[in-house]
């Protein structure tokens, strides 16, 4: 038997006599050590948020990044499991619909209409699974307690990042490196109409150019202004997307205008109807002209838009839940089906949308849109001007995919709408002032 006495600890001889055994020292109990938070750096998130941003997604000539971004949805299902069953986020439900009609109905009604069989039909749904990308970032985003200032660092040298590679490439790769033929090259390209460019996604160069475009406004640098002339330099002379450059421009306008004072503002919008009246009595009286002008592919865009027509027909269940796709390396391809070559349902904005997923389809991937721009209206206020920009930037952002899916299909990289989302998401909670990492169970709204 042990007992103290006076520090001193004594013990219970034989013959029951007390002897000491020493002396111990009393020490209060030290708290257990706190569980070290996983983080990842600026260096990690610049590798995988270009993933995320589907950047590399139809890029052959990037050969294993090519493959990756194939793969980075299975890559990251677990984190996206992670924050299916373990976060609570707000458009989760929006997205959860939207991926189990694509996954599910659409490759029945492709099985029925198109004569798809099993594995085609399911391989065509590939390019709707960077859906998942909306759980997926926001799963590695809490579960790494990435810190709001190493989200926006990263996001702005990918911005300056993609100028770079951009402007190195376009004045140091050779004029044999430039292909008629997208299944040669999806970076270096030439047609009649805009010669030699390069279509590098321009995801991160946009955000940035948003960005600048909001800080100008309230806390004016140098860098800002050049930043933006040079992301227009880029996207006129190397990019060449004429959809891309008069989005931007839009989308730029439209942040000068809402910091505008009120009847300023007012005057400025109700000028911007008078321009479009102006501009849509001259493209009705020139319509000769103006098809000439684009090469041809205005022509090309209303006859796939007739044979879209003529397909759906009378069925009122292909125009309800859509006729499903085909793929071009399938046994079945589109060309089959409408026989013409250059039938691209991704050039057919959400008219191509609605022939492959329906009116349901249709209305289900809008609501994606909505949802976050709704949200938008009411974001809390961050109190670090450098949060509140990239909010902003972000917010921009989606309104330039909503403005350029009337041309470009939005299944086409699906994956660039989630993970805007999920960023917007995670920086609307986690850049709070003196808010506590986010953890396993967090609510975020």
């Amino acid at each position: 038997m042990l007992t103290p006495d006076h520090g001193r600890v004594v013990g219970l001889g034989r013959q029951g006599e007390i002897k000491p055994l020493g002396f111990a020292a009393v020490t209060p109990s030290e708290p257990a050590a706190p569980r070290r938070e996983v983080t990842i750096g600026i260096p990690l998130l610049l590798l995988i948020l270009p993933m995320f941003g589907q950047v590399f997604h139809y890029m052959i000539d990037a050969g294993p990044l090519y493959y990756l971004s194939k793969a980075w949805p299975v890559v990251t299902l677990p984190f996206a499991f992670y924050a299916l069953i373990r976060l609570k986020t707000r458009f989760a439900g929006f997205y959860i619909a939207c991926l189990l009609y694509a996954l599910t109905v659409t490759p029945i009604m492709s099985i029925i209409w198109l004569g798809n069989d099993f594995g085609d039909a399911i391989t065509n749904g590939v390019k709707i699974w960077p859906l998942s990308h909306y759980f997926s970032l926001i799963g590695i985003l809490v579960w790494c307690s990435v810190k709001p200032d190493d989200l926006v660092k990263s996001l702005i040298l990918l911005g300056f990042g993609t100028a770079g590679v951009m402007i190195l490439l376009w004045y140091v790769a050779p004029w044999y490196w430039y292909s008629w033929d997208p299944a040669v090259s999806r970076l270096f390209l030439k047609d009649l109409s805009r010669g030699n460019h390069i279509f590098f996604p321009v995801t991160f160069l946009l955000l940035v150019t948003f960005y600048a475009t909001y800080q100008i406004l309230r806390r004016p640098r140098l860098w800002q202004p050049v930043f933006i002339a040079l992301s227009l330099y880029i996207q006129f002379y190397i990019f060449k997307q004429r959809t891309c450059v008069a989005t931007c421009l839009l989308v730029m306008v439209g942040i000068v205008i809402f910091r505008l004072p009120k009847l300023v503002r007012g005057i400025v919008i109700w000028g911007f109807y008078g321009v479009i009246f102006v501009g849509g009595a001259y493209v009705a009286t020139n319509l000769d002209t103006i098809f000439a002008n684009f090469g041809g592919s205005l022509t090309v865009r209303q006859t796939s838009m007739a044979l879209l027509q003529k397909y759906l027909g009378d069925q009122p269940v292909r125009w309800v839940f859509g006729a499903g796709g085909a793929s071009r390396m399938g046994s079945v391809t589109m060309a089959d089906i409408v026989g013409r070559k250059d039938f691209w349902l991704t050039d057919l904005g959400w008219a191509g949308v609605l022939f492959e997923f329906g009116v349901v389809g249709v209305l289900l991937m809008l609501s994606l849109f909505a949802a976050v721009l709704w949200w938008s209206r009411r974001l809390p206020r961050l109190e670090d001007h450098r949060y509140r920009a990239m909010q902003g930037a972000i917010v921009a952002y989606i309104a330039y995919l909503a403005i350029s899916s009337l041309i470009y299909s939005f299944v086409y990289a699906p994956g660039e709408l989630a993970s805007m989302t999920a960023l917007l998401l995670y920086l609307a909670n986690a850049g709070r002032p003196q808010a506590e990492p986010l953890k396993t169970g967090a609510r975020i709204y």
